[in-house]
């Protein structure tokens, strides 16, 4: 036997889903989840810093050029954060989505602020896209793949005629 793989197009979605049992909201959801975490860490730093003895207000002000330094060091670390809060705003896709990365079909698993998470459907391997370079993702969900074991005697254009009158 051999596989086939063939593609259906769904129709729009109608149903009115409440907010955080739909796609968005679970994103918004992993999004806040890590929004608070980033802030948690941060602040037990700060706290931890000082406990320790060090001048956590003379380090909050004493920016300068430690501070320019710092902003080109994490230039790709900002311009990942600012894609992420992109994607969700704009809501370009969401987690469940299925889209198109590298020519790899995947499922969205995680849209975090640094990286997107997604799973390859093909071999199941987890990809974890940085936010900036999501531009490289074509969006498929309206799109359903079903793979049908056949004969390798049967032509594929009957097997084509045989599943479209399903």
């Amino acid at each position: 036997y051999k596989t086939i793989t063939f593609i259906f197009t769904k129709g729009e979605d109608k149903l009115d889903i409440k907010l955080f049992t739909s796609k968005r909201g679970k994103t918004y959801l992993k999004l806040f989840k890590s929004v608070i975490r980033n802030i948690f860490i941060v602040v037990t730093l700060l706290i931890v810093l000082s406990i320790n003895g060090v001048d956590v207000n003379s380090a909050l002000t004493g920016v300068g050029i430690f501070g320019v330094i710092l902003g080109f060091a994490l230039q790709d670390w900002f311009k990942d954060i600012i894609r992420g809060g992109s994607i969700i705003s704009d809501n370009d896709f969401s987690v469940g989505d299925i889209i198109k990365y590298n020519n790899s079909i995947a499922k969205v698993l995680v849209i975090g602020l640094k990286s997107t998470r997604i799973q390859d459907l093909d071999n199941d391997n987890i990809i974890t896209i940085a936010n900036r370079n999501i531009e490289e993702v074509e969006i498929i969900s309206k799109v359903i793949i079903v793979d049908v074991p056949m004969s390798y005697e049967l032509p594929l254009s009957k097997a084509a005629t045989l599943l479209s009158s399903l």
